[in-house]
């Protein structure tokens, strides 16, 4: 799906402007045990500028600005942003004026797309309105409830994790990288969220599956993995698939193999592509949403 020329040429200008407003400065070595190589983001720096935040080496200020993190998670354009924006203020729009969403978007001191630019009276950071508006279509749409329980695959520095807290009450038991746990817990602290940060174990109540791209960059052995400890035990599940682009580059599994070896796992899985959790760069990637939720079925 090809993006509106005007769209283009902004996220083209936001593109340049963010390579020289980010911070170059690359995370320190990591000292001890380098994290296995399991995922496409573990390659990079990313491990390590989350190790650096967890350790108190860096200090979560401009933490969202730092290349090595704005590679991995802080990667949507203003076309996007306008997109989730139009979305919240159609059925939630008293979230975009929440002092704790503030406090949630405002967290690393990320670049913000201007106002106008998005259409919303000020400016955001284009991938926390993608966490907001996930969170709430999430409810919305009847794969979580108020107060109930997510595991995440792929937490990132846990803004999905906090706008599930902040909007419904949700707890989440974030699943990463070790490093990357402990970062995204101390982000939920330093939001005064820390009693929704679940460990990374089973929930004993029905849960939520949340995995936002993360789980189709995993190679096929721990996507198995994943399988048998999380997703067949899973009440209802969300995967944003980007198989598209890295089940050739990782030798990984297609969206259609990945939704049978759920269906052989008792996982009723299917593959939808919904325009509300969908943004222009997933429809122009061919990214999917494999879903299911066994009190539908």
């Amino acid at each position: 799906m090809k993006r509106p020329l005007a769209h283009r040429i902004i996220d083209r200008i936001w593109s340049e402007a963010g390579d020289r407003l980010q911070d170059p400065v690359r995370p320190p070595e990591a000292s001890g045990d380098p994290s296995e190589v399991s995922s496409v983001s573990s390659t990079m720096e990313w491990p390590r500028a989350c190790a650096a935040l967890a350790a108190g080496t860096w200090t979560s200020h401009g933490f969202r600005r730092r290349k090595s993190v704005r590679q991995v998670v802080e990667t949507l354009a203003p076309s996007d942003g306008r997109h989730f924006a139009k979305w919240i203020a159609s059925h939630h729009p008293e979230f975009l004026n929440d002092p704790r969403v503030r406090a949630a978007n405002d967290w690393g001191d990320p670049i913000q797309a201007p106002s106008r630019v998005l259409g919303t009276t000020r400016a955001w950071s284009p991938t926390s309105l993608r966490y907001l508006a996930h969170a709430l279509w999430l409810v919305d749409s009847g794969f979580i409830h108020a107060g109930g329980t997510a595991v995440e695959i792929g937490v990132g520095f846990g803004g999905l994790s906090a706008m599930l807290a902040i909007c419904h009450g949700v707890s989440t038991a974030m699943v990463d990288l070790q490093e990357v746990e402990r970062a995204a817990a101390l982000q939920m602290a330093e939001l005064e969220l820390a009693a929704h940060a679940k460990p990374n174990k089973l929930p004993e109540a029905d849960f939520c599956l949340i995995s936002n791209y993360a789980f189709t960059e995993l190679p096929s052995e721990l996507q198995d993995a994943y399988i048998d400890r999380y997703l067949r035990h899973a009440q209802s599940g969300v995967i944003l698939s980007n198989a598209r682009v890295f089940s050739g580059r990782i030798g990984g599994r297609s969206d259609e193999q990945l939704v049978g070896i759920l269906q052989a796992a008792g996982v009723p899985a299917e593959i939808g592509r919904n325009p509300a959790i969908l943004g222009p760069a997933d429809r122009s990637c061919g990214v999917s949403l494999i879903h299911w939720n066994h009190a539908h079925s």
